[in-house]
Formats: structure tokens, C-alpha cells, sequence
């Protein structure tokens, strides 16, 4: 007897993720509550040190230890001022997690999503990668925030550029469509994909595989919250000839 067991997998695997995605959130709150009360004060000061940094075409005629120290100040500041931007975006990230924002939901169509999504990303300007979009004229509507759609789309393709690097030939496919009582948008590409050991956990929260500095692991995490809370799911789909495809759904009224 022979028992397919493809949805009870996927069932299962879908419920480890959003336990730990819960417990993220709490952690969440913690740490964002911790990081934003010495944000704003050290903020404050540096932008106190800001001021006083433009004192120092003033001192050039004084000891010139002194000047020199104070011309070198607007630098070191405004290297702090964008590592405290950088703080402050990972923070915001992170209380999406612990306390998701209200928003008005309406009927979106994810072909318009998707439309607004590209041109956002803009990837065919100053870019070789072809991009396709073949969307459903008439798609049923569902209820849903566009913003928060928007950013998951925006994310995906974003994701796909950045697989793609300098690849001669390469291409990004955004789809949509409805099956079995369900709106679907799927963004594909033929860059390297993602390794099978890999697959598991491209959904954890700060996992990445880009470089330090050029990714803080939260984008597909924060996705796949924003499909959850849609009653939706995004999956990393199996795709003929290598590349990636990531598929989401969402359920129809």
C-alpha cells in the first residue's frame, strides 16, 4: 500500500516554521525594546557632536592638534550615524515580528501586485537580466493589505537580481494565476538556486547567504510572516532546469 504524504509534509514542515517564528516574536520584543531606548540617546549626542564638528574650520588658526581632531570628527559621526540607521532597520524588522502593524485590508489583485512590485524593483534599468511578466488579466480578487504584498513580491525579485550577479543570459519570470481555490504568484529565475541543504532554512529568521554587510537575513522571513498572516503560503517550489522558484498562494474568499 502505498500512501502519498506530500501535503502532510508540507503541513508539518509549515507548522515548525511559524513555531519558531513565534519564537522569534518574543524574543523579538525584548531585544527591540532594549535596542531603542539607547538609540535615541546616543543618537542625540552624536548629532550634538555634529555641531560641534563644524566648529573646526574655525580652530585651523589655533593648536593644530586640536583642529586637526576636530576635522576628523564630521567623519567618525556620520560613520556612527549610518551603523545607528543600520540598527534601527534591523530593529524595525524586528518588531514586525513581535507586533505586527494594522492595516486596511481591501480586494488586491496579485497581478497588480506583481505590477507594482517591478516597478519598484526597476531590474531593466542599467541591468543585462531579461525580465518576463505573464499575469492573469482578470485574477480573482482577495482580501489583503497591497502594501504588505508588494513588499513580499519586491523582496523576491530583489532576492532573484541579487542570485543572478553578472550572469550572461539570465532571466526573472514573475507569474500569476488561480488554482484549486487559490491565487497564486510565482517569481522564477535561472541563477544557481538554492542548495538542498540550504532549503530548509532560507525561511529562518537572520539566515543569509550573502556576504557580512550586504544582508541581515530578515527579508524572506519577514515574507513568509506577511503570507502567513494572510492565511497564505510561500514555499521554494522545485523548479526543470535549476534556478529558483518561489510560488505564493492565498486562499480565495
Amino acid at each position: 500500500m502505498l500512501r502519498d504524504r506530500t501535503d502532510q509534509w508540507r503541513r508539518e514542515r509549515l507548522l515548525q516554521q511559524r513555531q519558531r517564528l513565534e519564537s522569534v516574536g518574543v524574543l523579538a520584543a525584548g531585544v527591540a525594546h532594549e535596542v531603542n531606548n539607547p538609540l535615541a540617546y546616543v543618537r542625540a549626542n552624536l548629532a550634538h557632536l555634529e555641531q560641534l564638528a563644524a566648529l573646526a574650520p574655525k580652530l585651523q588658526n589655533g593648536p593644530q592638534p586640536a583642529a586637526s581632531e576636530l576635522l576628523e570628527m564630521g567623519d567618525v559621526v556620520a560613520e556612527s550615524v549610518e551603523g545607528l540607521d543600520r540598527i534601527a532597520r534591523i530593529v524595525e524588522d524586528l518588531l514586525h515580528f513581535a507586533r505586527p502593524p494594522l492595516e486596511r485590508r481591501s480586494p488586491v489583485s496579485l497581478s497588480r501586485v506583481a505590477e507594482e512590485a517591478l516597478r519598484l524593483a526597476a531590474l531593466h534599468q542599467g541591468s543585462p537580466v531579461r525580465v518576463e511578466a505573464v499575469l492573469a488579466p482578470a485574477l480573482p480578487a482577495v482580501e489583503a493589505s497591497e502594501d504588505r504584498l508588494v513588499q513580499v513580491a519586491l523582496n523576491l525579485l530583489l532576492n532573484a537580481r541579487q542570485a543572478l550577479g553578472a550572469r550572461e543570459g539570465g532571466w526573472i519570470r514573475v507569474e500569476t494565476g488561480a488554482e484549486a481555490g487559490r491565487v497564486t504568484l510565482r517569481v522564477r529565475d535561472n541563477g544557481p538556486g538554492v542548495p538542498s541543504e540550504l532549503r530548509e532554512r532560507i525561511f529562518d529568521p537572520f539566515f543569509t547567504t550573502r556576504p557580512p554587510g550586504e544582508g541581515t537575513g530578515l527579508g524572506l522571513a519577514i515574507a513568509f510572516d506577511i503570507v502567513r498572516e494572510h492565511d497564505g503560503s510561500l514555499e521554494l517550489e522545485p523548479q526543470a532546469g535549476g534556478g529558483a522558484c518561489f510560488a505564493l498562494r492565498l486562499p480565495l474568499p
